[in-house]
Order: structure tokens, then C-alpha cells, then sequence
């Protein structure tokens, strides 16, 4: 079984450089890859062959290649060599190389390996190379006398069903491949976490602390002990300036090289760790899921769970979230009886006392007959995350997602699409604190190893574009409640300040915008008769194409632009204030002092008097109002003066008749109070 299944170890991406132990078909012991190659080279063809096989059989496929190679020189056609050598390479995921074999040997003889086609399949399809993949996968189908005399139904029907999902799925990578998408950005966080060999289950400790694991080449760290270092250990990372550097030995009892372990993760709580350990048992290795308890300052000795969880299966993948009822729920991948295949998704609840009860399978929209791991879950959301590789994949595991809704009933799972899916594998999908960034493991192009393009694990980061967010409200009078029907709401970065986005009050009272998600927001509505209103919205974890509901109160002013605030009068061709008039400037000066408008005094004249005169004795009567409000204490920055001479008269200066209009005349010679505008005084 390939440990993939189990800690998600790629574990034939380990080449043995340095051979010590005595072989099987060796006398003496080899020191070095070099001396072993020369004298595996002296032998004959058959020799090599079978120093090859057992090599691959003991698991180092990459010097099996090397060997294989050899006997090919001597005998270029010879179809089980050719086989095995197309198995080795597709076994480190070496997946040209695979193709080029398998091809090679189908050119020779296309009926005694019959599944070399469907393996020469499988490595275009982890290519990319959709559309020869489907030739061959169908070629498979139709033309293999061997597999259609087989006595076996069952096999030949289930295999029949794999190649029919293998084809869909490269239909759907073809489809996703022409599709405009949103643009998501990968990233392979690089050499200061990820090591050539392979690396695995990232968790964020915090927003600068990420915990996962690793299986490290020697150099890696410098080893004060004897551990042996074919083992997976757990390794921190800070993040400093923005990249993940500094990596470390985790500091836990159990990760001492004498076992694999990974997929560590901290209870919400912050008082249990969890973890998963495997051993190497007959017929392959074994994975139990541990945890270790806070206890004072210091961790317990850990112990595996219970047989809710573990038992004499590999259960592995923990993830726990804290439910609405305060209860601890444990998703984890399990090959234990009662699934539906092979390693299905399982969660269970951890009760007050601690114990692990109602222990439940979300039976076949979730698990298929393959299998389905590295589960993660978004409790705000309540979704699902994980990989499966029984559906209809455009790699070969591919990472779903799947919502519960209110009835707790899971959602058909929805495929990631493409970049979070690759044609090869991916899983450890793990949201960040912003739930658009994160995490996954992947063997796709651009990873470290040196073995192949797709040899081994790399942990990658994602990060989603914004949502696209609506936010819509009613503007009202916070007093009558009645709507306003005219200004602007207005959208500010929280961050930088700046106007993003606004939006017009309709005639109706309302108001919509379009924002990106994941931000704060600070929002501002203006109108004429209203002060500013400013409120405060976030579209933080907001869903795709939400809309939310954002009611602005405003409170009516006591004056707007162009309301006129009082009216002075002055004796025929004077300028001085007449006591008739104090009351009305004292009424402004008033005003001025708790709200915050700007005043123009505006000075006019009846026509008696030639054009220039009047002028002048209109700015004259401008300032006499201007020069008492401000001896008042009206800042001169709310005041402004003007001077209209004849231009504006309200009344009519003569009769229709042409007779004088003193009624008229008297009305016309005034200073007027209006508001032109809003003071705002400069911050010290």
C-alpha cells in the first residue's frame, strides 16, 4: 500500500544513494552507489534483471531504473524489462519517463502486458496530456483479448466503470482548462519549508507559526542522535517578512525518528495536540491517531484513542473542530470496516467527559469505494474539504468541497477546479485566519525534488481573489424614519483611506454597491439637508456574490446649502446696522456656534443711484454684517461676503403704473444670510 494513504508520504520519491546493507544477491556488503553500479555492470543480462527486480521490490525504484537501463543496453526490446522499467518510473511518479517506456514496449508487443496501455494512460492523463489520454484509455477498453477472457465479472466490470471516470475526468480537465476562472494565485512556498524529498501536512499555528511535517535528507538538520531518518518528523516555521523561514525541530516527545509522524494539530482550545503516528508492520505500515494533554505547563505522554477511532486499521488525518454545542468533533481518514472502500472520511464527537462516541460515515456523498482523506473543515461555513481519488478527477487525487446545511445533510461535493487541482495529486487543502488564503500539498511541476517533475510532495500556498460582495441599504431620517431621496454613500478603504467605491440615493431612498471581500470598509452618506452619517462595514469571509444589508440613519440639519438664515434692512443709502437688525445676527452668530455652516453676507441696493455706486454701497453693507459677526466670535473661515449691488431685488422698485414703490425700495436695500456650505476646521 502506498503510504500516501496514510501520512501522504511519498515514500518512493527516496532514492537509496548509499547501499549498506547486505543484499540478497550480493556477497559482501556495497559502500557506495558508484561501486555497486560497476559491479552490477560486469554481470550478465539476466543478472541485471533480477538485481533490478529485487531492488524495486525492496523499495528503491530509482536504482532498479538505473539497472533496468543497463539490461536495456544489452537487449532494447526485450518486453518484461521494458515493463518493469515503465513501472519503476510511474512508481516515483516520473511520469514522461513512464510514457516513453510504455510506449516503447507497446511498440514491441501490445498483448502480453495488457496493462501497460492503461499505465501509459494514466501517465499522459498526470501530464496533462487530457486528449491522448482519453485515445488510450479507450484503446484500453476496446482492444485487450486478455482482460475480455478473464473469468472474473466483477473486475472486468469495476475496471470498465475506473476507465469510464478516468476518461470523464479528462474530459473535465480539458473543460476546465478552456474555462475563464478566477484568477488564483499558487505559490510553492519554497526551500526555507520544503526539502527535496517530501512534505506534508501544513497547519497554521498561528498567523506566523506553521506546523507540518517533512521526511528530511540527512543534511537536513544536524542530528545530535541516532535517529534514522527514513522516518517523517514534525517541523515548525516562522513566517518574517511576509516568507516562511527558520524552520525547526518540532520540540514534542514523539518525533524522534523512530516512527513516521505527522499531521499535527492543536484542539481549538489550545489544550490537546493531536497527532498521527505510524509503524511499520507485516505487509506494510500502520497508522494510529494520538493526542497529548495540557496539563500545567507541560504536555502528557501521548496515547492513542480509543476504538471509536483507532483500532487494528490505519486511522490517520485528524482534524478537530468545536461544534454549537461546545463539543469536539473529530474528522479523520480511516480504512476501518464499515466504509465503502478504501479510506473513507469519518468524524466522531468528543463528549465533556472526553469520550469518543456517535462515530459516523457520511456513507457515499462524501466516501466512494477508492479513497477519500486529509479532510479539513470550515465551521463559519460549514463546509467540507478534502481529497478523493475515486470521482471523476482531473488528476489523481483531487480536492472537493462539500457544505452541510441546516439539517446537517452534506452537499454533493464540488470539484476545486483548476489551479487548486493539478492532473497530478493534491490534498491538504487548509484554509488560513483569511479564509482565502491557504495551504496545500502537491507533486505538480515546480516542486523542489530533483528525482522528477512530479516525483515528490511540496507544500504550496493559495490565495483566492476577493469576493465579490454587495452591500445595499434604505437611507432614512434617523427622526421620521422617512427615506432620503437624493445624495451619495461613499466607500473607504479602512486601511489606507482611500475611496474605493460610491453610490447614488435613489429617488426611492436606496442605495447599491459592489465591493471586494475580505476588507473593512468605512462608509460615509452625504445629502443636502442631512449631516454626514458615517458607519463601518466589513466583508470579511463573506461568500461569493453575497449581499449585505447596510441601513444608513441620517440626521436632518438645521440649514443646507442655499437656505436662507436671516434678512437685515438699512436706511436709504446707509450702510449702518440699525437696531432692528441685532436680533437677527445674534440669531446667527448662535447658529454658527453649534453647526457647522459657511455664510455668505450678501449686500443690495435698490436702483435709485447710478450701477457703480450701488455696488459699492452693497459691499459696503456686506461688511457691516461680515465685520459685527466676526467681533461676535464667528471664525472668519464660515463667512464670506458679497456684494450684488441692484442685481437680485426682491420686490419691485416702481408701480406698474411707473409711480415710486417705497415698500418695494425698502425690501431691496437688505444684507441676506445664506448657506453656501460646510466648515470643517482644520485638526491641530
Amino acid at each position: 500500500m502506498r503510504l500516501i494513504l496514510l501520512l501522504c508520504l511519498a515514500s518512493f520519491c527516496i532514492a537509496s544513494e548509499t547501499v549498506v546493507a547486505q543484499n540478497a544477491w550480493e556477497a559482501e556488503p556495497i559502500s557506495s552507489m558508484d561501486s555497486m553500479l560497476k559491479q552490477i555492470a560486469i554481470k550478465g543480462w539476466r543478472k541485471k534483471v533480477f538485481i533490478a527486480d529485487d531492488l524495486l521490490a525492496g523499495g528503491d525504484p530509482i536504482t532498479a531504473i538505473k539497472v533496468y537501463e543497463m539490461a536495456l543496453k544489452e537487449r532494447p526490446k526485450d518486453r518484461y524489462t521494458l515493463y518493469k522499467i515503465g513501472e519503476a518510473n510511474y512508481s516515483i511518479r516520473h511520469y514522461p519517463n513512464a510514457q516513453k517506456w510504455y510506449e516503447q514496449l507497446l511498440a514491441v508487443d501490445t498483448v502480453k502486458y495488457p496493462f501497460a496501455r492503461y499505465y501509459l494512460a494514466k501517465s499522459l492523463k498526470y501530464q496533462g496530456l487530457y486528449e491522448k489520454a482519453i485515445l488510450e484509455f479507450n484503446h484500453f477498453h476496446v482492444s485487450n483479448p486478455k482482460l475480455k477472457k478473464s473469468a472474473d465479472k466483477l473486475k472486468i466490470e469495476d475496471l470498465k466503470s475506473r476507465i469510464a471516470t478516468e476518461v470523464e475526468g479528462c474530459k473535465l480537465g480539458l473543460q476546465y482548462a478552456l474555462e475563464t476562472t478566477k484568477r488564483i494565485e499558487m505559490l510553492n512556498i519554497g526551500a526555507g519549508i520544503n526539502h527535496p524529498l517530501t512534505d506534508l501536512s501544513p497547519r497554521l499555528v498561528n498567523d506566523s507559526t506553521l506546523l507540518y511535517a517533512a521526511l528530511l535528507p540527512d543534511s537536513a538538520f544536524i542530528v545530535q542522535d541516532t535517529t534514522d531518518t527514513r522516518f517523517t518528523r514534525m517541523i515548525t516555521a516562522q513566517k518574517v517578512a511576509d516568507v516562511w523561514q527558520n524552520q525547526q525541530m518540532f520540540d514534542f516527545r514523539y518525533n524522534n525518528g523512530t516512527y513516521h509522524v505527522g499531521n499535527g494539530i492543536y484542539s481549538p482550545d489550545g489544550k490537546r495536540f493531536y497527532f498521527t503516528r505510524c509503524s511499520e508492520v507485516k505487509g506494510g505500515i500502520r497508522c494510529q491517531i494520538y493526542e497529548s494533554m495540557m496539563t500545567d505547563t507541560l504536555w502528557s505522554e501521548p496515547v492513542a484513542l480509543n476504538e471509536s477511532v483507532n483500532g487494528e486499521f490505519s486511522s490517520t488525518h485528524p482534524v478537530v473542530v468545536t461544534n454549537e454545542k461546545g463539543e469536539e468533533i473529530l474528522f479523520y481518514a480511516s480504512n476501518r470496516p464499515g466504509g465503502t472502500g478504501g479510506f473513507d472520511i469519518w468524524q466522531v464527537t468528543r463528549d465533556a467527559g472526553g469520550n469518543f462516541t456517535n462515530i459516523q460515515n457520511p456513507g457515499t456523498i462524501i466516501n466512494t469505494y477508492y479513497d477519500e482523506m486529509t479532510p479539513y473543515f470550515d465551521v463559519k461555513n460549514q463546509t467540507l474539504y478534502f481529497s478523493s481519488e475515486g470521482r471523476i478527477n482531473i488528476g489523481g487525487h483531487d480536492i472537493y468541497s462539500s457544505k452541510k446545511d441546516a439539517q446537517g445533510n452534506w452537499g454533493e461535493p464540488q470539484n476545486m477546479g483548476i489551479p487548486v487541482n493539478s492532473s497530478v495529486d493534491d490534498l491538504y487543502f487548509a484554509q488560513g485566519e483569511n479564509k482565502n488564503k491557504g495551504f496545500l500539498v502537491s507533486n505538480r511541476p515546480g516542486g523542489l525534488s530533483p528525482k522528477s517533475p512530479t516525483c515528490c510532495d511540496d507544500i504550496w500556498s493559495f490565495k483566492f481573489p476577493p469576493n465579490i460582495v454587495f452591500v445595499e441599504g434604505w437611507v432614512t431620517d434617523d427622526s421620521t424614519g422617512e427615506r432620503i431621496r437624493e445624495g451619495m454613500v461613499e466607500f473607504y478603504d479602512a486601511e489606507t483611506d482611500s475611496l474605493v467605491a460610491s453610490a447614488p440615493i435613489t429617488a426611492d431612498g436606496y442605495y447599491k454597491v459592489k465591493l471586494k471581500g475580505d476588507k473593512n470598509y468605512r462608509v460615509v452618506a452625504t445629502s443636502p439637508e442631512y449631516f454626514d452619517a458615517e458607519t463601518t462595514v466589513s466583508t470579511m469571509n463573506r461568500e461569493e456574490g453575497e449581499t449585505m444589508k447596510q441601513d444608513i440613519a441620517m440626521e436632518k440639519r438645521p440649514y443646507h446649502v442655499g437656505l436662507k438664515m436671516g434678512i437685515v434692512y438699512y436706511d436709504f443709502d446707509k450702510s449702518k446696522l440699525r437696531d432692528d437688525s441685532r436680533p437677527v445676527l445674534d440669531n446667527i452668530v448662535a447658529t454658527l456656534k453649534n453647526y457647522s455652516a459657511i455664510i455668505e453676507t450678501g449686500g443690495h441696493t435698490d436702483d435709485m443711484g447710478d450701477v457703480p455706486y450701488n455696488m459699492k454701497l452693497s459691499v459696503r453693507r456686506a461688511e457691516a454684517v461680515y465685520n459685527y459677526l466676526v467681533r461676535q466670535g464667528v471664525p472668519k473661515e464660515q463667512l464670506t461676503q458679497k456684494g450684488y449691488g441692484e442685481t437680485v431685488p426682491v420686490a419691485p422698485n416702481k408701480h406698474p403704473d411707473g409711480k415710486d414703490n417705497p415698500q418695494g425700495r425698502q425690501m431691496n436695500r437688505r444684507a441676506e444670510f445664506t448657506v453656501v456650505g460646510e466648515y470643517k476646521p482644520v485638526k491641530q
